[in-house]
């Protein structure tokens, strides 16, 4: 594995930032974070793929931490998450958090597509696109069209076309190998805890996670203990039953809604179900983050955010801390939520 620690200036100068910032709203006023930021890297064939990391820890902690590994949304970044990432690391986890190899991530560096990047870009897509037009009924696919197919066919709606699914499963799969690398990677700080293992991911992030949790159900690996799903693009993956502790989350306004309470329903573990009320999919990710102009106020959205993290960390606390009460984010956020299920 190849570890190259980035930037210690700016690593300092950030964990300063944190400790001045304090507190946001919906997680208690903890300690000060640290962050981190590294580059790994692992094998696949003859070439070595990299990818950065985000590593998020309280900068002061007597025991050691429970590990939590986090998948991001297609195209996004751990920055997007970081309001999320820092609300589990108060509460007193030791969070990684790849920045996934997305053939098109906007947002990756502050990049944009460029000439420079392009043929990239347009070789993933072509090798999708082929693949796509040589099963029947799909021979005359566009780009728009099986771009279409991934977000608006298979994710909300699902598809029984198991070759169609393979595909597209073929394409992501270098996310489960990087969610993979960065908690390996983990396990070699001595301050967590290798033996208590969260996994968490949203949207195209869901995926990773599902057959994690499934991988290790089938190896006999107790040391992840639970994952939460956060309105996961679960219609990508044919693990269907999952017997870990599970919490789904999503809105009334999500267009993954479906996925998301299908898997609750499929899951044969302990689970729960939340959504909240005027919530959609953008709503996951920090506020302001967004590419797009949001329509509600800052206010607004602080307040879905805050109990989104809220109902996150209840449930990490129960299942990898045995502490609170599944439940207890609705003391708090009741009035935004519309569903909860367990």
């Amino acid at each position: 594995m190849l570890n190259k620690k980035l930037s210690r200036r700016d690593f300092l100068k950030s964990s300063g930032i944190v400790a001045l910032g304090g507190l946001t709203a919906g997680c208690p006023l903890k300690d000060p974070l640290t962050r981190e930021y590294y580059i790994l890297g692992y094998s696949l064939g003859d070439k070595l793929n990299e990818f950065p990391v985000k590593i998020i820890y309280p900068s002061l902690n007597e025991e050691p931490l429970p590990i939590i590994a986090f998948s991001h949304g297609f195209g996004a970044s751990p920055t997007l998450y970081s309001k999320t990432l820092d609300c589990i690391a108060r509460e007193g986890y030791f969070v990684i958090a790849p920045e996934h190899n997305d053939y098109v991530n906007f947002l990756s560096h502050s990049r944009l597509i460029n000439l420079e990047n392009f043929g990239q870009i347009e070789d993933d897509t072509d090798l999708i696109v082929d693949a796509l037009r040589g099963i029947q009924g799909y021979e005359n696919i566009t780009v728009l069209g099986s771009l279409n197919l991934l977000l608006n066919g298979i994710l909300p709606h699902g598809t029984n076309n198991t070759q169609i699914i393979d595909i597209f499963n073929n394409f992501i799969g270098y996310r489960k190998d990087e969610l993979y690398t960065a908690l390996n990677f983990a396990k070699e700080f001595d301050n967590v805890n290798q033996n208590i293992i969260g996994l968490s991911g949203h949207s195209l992030g869901g995926v990773p996670v599902i057959e994690m949790l499934s991988e290790a159900e089938n190896s006999g690996d107790d040391s992840i203990k639970a994952g939460l799903l956060l309105s996961p693009a679960n219609n990508l993956s044919l693990i269907k039953k999952l017997s870990q502790p599970t919490r789904w989350v999503t809105g009334d306004l999500d267009e993954f809604y479906p996925n998301t309470f299908r898997g609750y329903e499929d899951s044969v573990g302990p689970r729960s179900f939340v959504s909240f009320a005027k919530v959609d999919h953008g709503n996951f990710i920090t506020p302001f983050s967004r590419r797009d102009k949001p329509k509600e106020s800052y206010e607004e959205r602080e307040e879905k955010i805050d109990g989104i993290d809220c109902s996150s960390t209840c449930f990490l606390n129960h299942w990898l801390k045995n502490n609170g009460r599944e439940d207890e984010f609705l003391d708090n956020y009741g009035n935004i939520v519309l569903e909860y299920y367990n």
